[in-house]
């Protein structure tokens, strides 16, 4: 096991790198904020929020939920959960054990929405951690010191971010794969009686919030990305297809530059990939007045169903085609 946790970590950093390396950390609060001018923006910023949450290690893996901790007018959520003995241990005879507790962030998707940006080119956001600590029962304090470290979060399966406290990894079942690493500092807490109730502190921070006078500031806060493309799609054999770019906003004197198969294929929002017969690649960058990228979207892999079956049926729509334009002629003449 020790062997597989060390594989899976350093596949993680691996991908951590590489993601890292094509996409730059989304500050939310410089695209919703409270704003008096935009009430849409206005409510997508309140309506950002965490909820605690606790599973109890009986094999039930049922949640139990706080109410919701909406964010401040300085971009902060603090989180104040209070888990009561009878959730720990059901049974009430002091064998309290934890499955998993944490923080939920609630509602990023509507955000994204309300600006208009594809969730692929909003994430990772950029988040800090101020505080997390558990305080048990008897009044003793544990601190959850790799959450302090942490600068940014990527979406997870079921939508927006999470910040998970395991005594355990998360395995998968079938592969062995970790798929949530555990929390140190409650390391033994599964067992029972190890956890018997307490209260979970934990604030989050996004950053002091634009105005309604700030222009977005330039780096990392400009996001950009293709609209309308999904991984997994596939073109037909020799289809045209035309790609739009999905931007947060566009700097004075900016330039959307288009690359396909890494060649510089045209500035504008659009890019039109004519009669493709192989797989290729495209990627839209933002590019400001002095040559620099300011973003760069991820970058997309296109297949090209290039083989007999598909040849035949662009062939045979080939001449379907001319066939109907050529009667649509006659009936006109």
């Amino acid at each position: 096991m020790k062997t597989k946790k060390f594989i899976a970590v350093l596949l993680s950093a691996v991908i951590a790198a590489a993601l890292t390396i094509s996409a730059s950390a989304v500050r939310v609060t410089d695209l919703v904020y409270p704003s008096e001018k935009n009430p849409d923006i206005n409510d997508a910023y309140y309506s950002l929020s965490a909820v605690g949450y606790f599973i109890n290690a009986d094999g039930k893996y049922s949640f139990n939920f706080s109410d919701a901790f909406f964010i401040d007018d300085n971009g902060n959520i603090a989180v104040e959960y209070t888990i009561p003995s009878i959730l720990a241990d059901k049974s009430g005879r002091g064998k309290g054990s934890l499955e998993e507790m944490g923080v939920l962030i609630r509602n990023l998707d509507k955000a994204f929405d309300t600006v208009d940006i594809s969730y692929d080119s909003a994430y990772p956001v950029d988040v800090t951690v101020s505080e997390a600590k558990f305080v048990d029962e008897n009044g003793y304090e544990t601190v959850f010191n790799d959450m302090l470290n942490i600068t940014e979060r990527y979406q997870e399966r079921d939508g927006n971010i999470a910040f998970r406290i395991r005594p355990t990894d998360k395995v998968e079942d079938e592969t062995g794969d970790i798929l949530i690493d555990a929390t140190p500092e409650v390391a033994g807490w599964e067992q029972e009686g190890n956890f018997n109730g307490g209260i979970l502190y934990f604030t989050i921070s996004f950053g002091s919030p634009a105005t309604d006078e700030d222009p977005p500031p330039a780096g990392g806060s400009y996001t950009i990305g293709i609209r309308d493309y999904h991984e997994g799609d596939a073109a037909g054999y020799k289809e045209s297809r035309i790609y739009t770019a999905d931007i947060s906003a566009l700097p004075d004197g900016a330039a959307i530059q288009w690359f396909v198969n890494g060649e510089s294929a045209g500035t504008g929002a659009d890019c039109a990939v004519k009669d493709p017969t192989e797989d290729y690649t495209v990627q839209a960058k933002l590019i400001d007045k002095d040559g620099n990228v300011i973003a760069e979207s991820y970058l997309i892999n296109v297949k090209v169903r290039n083989g007999l079956c598909a040849k035949i049926w662009y062939c045979f729509m080939t001449i379907y085609s001319a066939i109907i334009g050529a009667i649509g002629d006659i009936v006109i003449k």
